[in-house]
Parts: C-alpha cells; sequence; structure tokens
C-alpha cells in the first residue's frame, strides 16, 4: 500500500503517476509551489519533476532528495519535446503539470503527443499584461495552444482566473488553487549576525526589504523614489533589493544618480531569503501588476508588515489599515506616506503584521493547496481524448 503524506486529506489514487514541468533558470514563487508539491508527492505516489539541469530547482530537488529528471538543453530548443515525450513513455506518467511558459510549450505539446491523458496548464500570472510586445503576444498564444490541446487550466490567484477565462478556458476546465505556505517552517533563524549588521545597517534603522525579480512590472523604480523623498526627514530609513533581472543596471544607475547608495542595498539572487526576512523590519512590493505572489506569503509567514499595491488578489485577501498598508500601483507619493507610517507607528505595523500572518494561516495552507491539486491529478475531470 502507498504511503499517504500526514497533511493530505485523501490519497492521491491508484494508478496516478505525475509529471511535474518546470523549465525555469530562476528560482521564484513558480519553483516554490513545484517544490512543496514534490515534496507531498514523495513517497506516496509515482512522481518526477523534469526540469533543466543545474537550475536552482534542480539543485534544491537534489538536496532535498526528491524526483529530479534534469534535462541538458536549453529552455528554448525545440528537442526537448521528444526528450520529455520519451521520459513520459518510458515512466508510464498518466498526468502532466506543467508550469511557466517553457514547460506549458515544450512539456504539454510532448503530453499530447504521447497521449497523456491528463494534462494541467498551471498559470501564475496574467502573461498578456505581465509581457510587453512580442513576447506578451507568444507567451498568449502559448496559452492557446494549450486551449487546443485540450488541457486542464489552474489559476494560482483570482485575478488570473479571470484572465484565462476571457482567453476562453471553459469553466468546467479551470480551477482556483491559491498559493500556500507551511507557516511552521519560517521560524526565526539560529542567533548570529544578521545582514543588516553586515552591511553596517544598526538597530535603530528601519529596514524596508523587497523580494522580486528586478523587473519593470515589479515597480522597483516608484520605490526608489518614495526613498528619496523619506530620507530627507527619516534618513536612517534603508532598503533591501532581494532578486534579480533585466531592470538590475538601471535601477543601480537610477540609485546612483541620486547618491543614494548608503541607503539602498541589491543583494541579488539569494538563497538565504528566510534570515535576511527576519533582518527587516516592513515588507514592500511596489508591483504595476500581480496576482498573489509567495514572496507576500513569505514576508506574512515573518510577521512582517506590508506595504503593497492594490493589484490582483492584494485588496482581496488584505484589507488596508487592518492587515497591510496599500496603495495604488505607480504611485510613488502614496508608497512614501506607507513607508513613513509604518516607520513612524511601531505598534500599528506589529498589529498589521499579526493580523496578516493569521489571513494567511486562515486561507492560504499549503494541505488546502496540494489536496485540490490531487483532485486534478486523480482524474475526477478527465476529458476524453
Amino acid at each position: 500500500m502507498k504511503r499517504v503524506a500526514p497533511h493530505l486529506k485523501s490519497s492521491p489514487g491508484k494508478g496516478t503517476s505525475v509529471l511535474l514541468v518546470d523549465l525555469s533558470r530562476t528560482f521564484t514563487g513558480t519553483e516554490a509551489r513545484v517544490l512543496e508539491i514534490a515534496r507531498a508527492l514523495h513517497g506516496c505516489i509515482p512522481y518526477a519533476v523534469a526540469v533543466l539541469e543545474g537550475s536552482p530547482l534542480c539543485e534544491r530537488l537534489t538536496d532535498a532528495g526528491l524526483s529530479a529528471i534534469a534535462l541538458p538543453l536549453s529552455k528554448y530548443d525545440p528537442r526537448l519535446v521528444p526528450a520529455l515525450m520519451r521520459v513520459v513513455r518510458d515512466r508510464g506518467f498518466n498526468v502532466v503539470d506543467a508550469h511557466n511558459t517553457q514547460s506549458q510549450l515544450w512539456g504539454l505539446l510532448a503530453a499530447s503527443r504521447a497521449g497523456v491523458p491528463v494534462r494541467i496548464s498551471t498559470v501564475h500570472a496574467s502573461y498578456r499584461a505581465l509581457y510587453r510586445g512580442w513576447k506578451g503576444w507568444a507567451h498568449h498564444l502559448i496559452l492557446r495552444w494549450n486551449i487546443r490541446w485540450r488541457c486542464y487550466f489552474v489559476a494560482v490567484s483570482k485575478s488570473v482566473h479571470a484572465y484565462l477565462r476571457q482567453l476562453g478556458v471553459r469553466e468546467e476546465d479551470l480551477r482556483l488553487i491559491y498559493n500556500g505556505i507551511r507557516l511552521s517552517e519560517w521560524q526565526a533563524p539560529d542567533p548570529g549576525p544578521s545582514y543588516r549588521h553586515a552591511l553596517g545597517w544598526g538597530r535603530d534603522d528601519f529596514v524596508v526589504i523587497t523580494v522580486a525579480n528586478l523587473e519593470p512590472v515589479k515597480g522597483h523604480r516608484y520605490l526608489i523614489e518614495a526613498m528619496s523623498r523619506v530620507i530627507e526627514e527619516r534618513p536612517r530609513t534603508r532598503c533591501l533589493f532581494v532578486g534579480d533581472g533585466s531592470s538590475r543596471q538601471a535601477l543601480e544607475a537610477m540609485v546612483r544618480r541620486r547618491k543614494m547608495e548608503p541607503y539602498i542595498h541589491f543583494a541579488g539572487f539569494r538563497t538565504d531569503v528566510r534570515r535576511m526576512l527576519f533582518s527587516a523590519d516592513a515588507f514592500c512590493l511596489p508591483s504595476v501588476l500581480e496576482a498573489l505572489p509567495i514572496a507576500i506569503l513569505e514576508a506574512c509567514a515573518c510577521r512582517l508588515p506590508l506595504l503593497a499595491t492594490s493589484v490582483g488578489d492584494m485588496p482581496e485577501l488584505f484589507s488596508h489599515g487592518r492587515s497591510a498598508f496599500l496603495v495604488p500601483p505607480g504611485d510613488a507619493r502614496a508608497l512614501t506616506e506607507g513607508l513613513v507610517y509604518l516607520r513612524d507607528h511601531p505598534e500599528e505595523r506589529f498589529r498589521m503584521a499579526d493580523e496578516a500572518h493569521a489571513v494567511v494561516r486562515r486561507t492560504l495552507s499549503p494541505e488546502t493547496m496540494i489536496d485540490r491539486t490531487l483532485e486534478l491529478y486523480r482524474g475526477d475531470l478527465r476529458k476524453k481524448t
């Protein structure tokens, strides 16, 4: 008899075997979700995660003793299709769940050609709005192909759910399954020098952290503008940018022009995000467009007060002034107001942090995410192929 993970409500289903596909070279909330699903499936049913060789997700799966199939190809290489078809046929997978656009292209095309009965496209963002120009068009087109390949769809937020419905995905083929986070694993790290001390920032400095890819849609430039106003009157305010991306050079140049290097630090891509979050006093996500990022949930798990834009599912889950300080997107003045408020009202920010933690505990558990995902894996909604 197959073992069922303690947190699962029911068996994944006799004969179910799952291939997760994540062909990303970065580690974001998408990869965190894939890692969580792999952990839940391990020891319960046959599964594997198809990844690019040497990717951060490949390394984390290997370190955790989870099943990874490392493909020594570029994410743009069409040879991924026959390679994935061989994996499916050799291992007998009857479910393929693809995350991110490269996976939804190569992974689900391979699954369709191999006759896999349950093909799932898990969508983490509204691609047409997130990507401009030809890139947005290409990502959008891939999802339309997923529809033609008769895939199921999973939306990780209500805003993504609405986007997929507008794209033409039928309601009966679509499920809303929020990301979840295991709060018990986000405890304070062992005592020791914090990252802020390594930067020469003291206990009296108010440190704001943002964890996000350095891409235009994440709105870092508005946070820099807000910081330039805040430090005029509150010079002991600091900001820590965690992440990397195409906008990094432009953002660093913006900081240099304003002579703000002592106040804003670019940490790049990090694997010790938990320790860095616990080094901060508040979390800010100034995105112009967003769904429901894992970074927000991680900040809540660390009981950091939230300063975020009212985009995606943020206003649906968090109440302004109660569980977060919410501002309009692209509004540096509103971000300035939020930074000053959190800096000057410690009791209020502690209260908001506790309330946000409670919101995540009540509504965004990994158990719910896993159990709803397994409903699809079991084939409860299986189409005729």
